[in-house]
């Protein structure tokens, strides 16, 4: 009696992380976030948590990110070599220095420079905008 309950356990098991793996590679090859240009102005205390957790939430989902465009309104040296350094792990990730003045001209060559389907711009001045951005993307599907 307890080795039909075992097997029986061990077969909803397989079935289950079967069901689990189809699910997640069905969703790889279909879903895919728009392209995200960010406009920051002095991101370095928190652009790094953005960007680690922007891959994992799309991870999670079975969502792949296509680009993350960085537009950077200080251009400050520490905001620059953080996103150098995660765009070496983060592939998606490509930083862009600018200014107030530059910054909608900018946006304007990202926007017509690629063959993207969708993109989002979106202007994040702290955690809390960050947060909201996250929450959105979080809706894509």
């Amino acid at each position: 009696m307890l080795s039909l309950v075992i097997v029986f356990l061990a077969v909803y098991g397989l079935v289950v992380l079967l069901w689990q793996l189809s699910r997640k590679f069905h969703r790889l090859t279909e879903t895919t976030l728009p392209s995200l240009i960010v406009i920051v102005g002095h991101a370095n205390q928190w652009i790094e948590w953005f960007i680690r957790q922007l891959s994992l939430q799309t991870y999670a989902q079975g969502q792949d990110v296509q680009d993350v465009f960085i537009v950077d309104l200080s251009a400050s040296d520490e905001t620059a070599m953080i996103i150098s350094k995660l765009s070496v792990r983060f592939s998606f990730v490509t930083y862009i220095p600018s200014s107030n003045d530059r910054c909608w001209s900018d946006v304007s060559t990202l926007l017509g420079a690629g063959q993207r389907g969708q993109t989002m711009v979106v202007r994040v001045d702290g955690e809390e905008d960050m947060r909201q951005v996250l929450r959105v993307l979080s809706h894509f599907q």
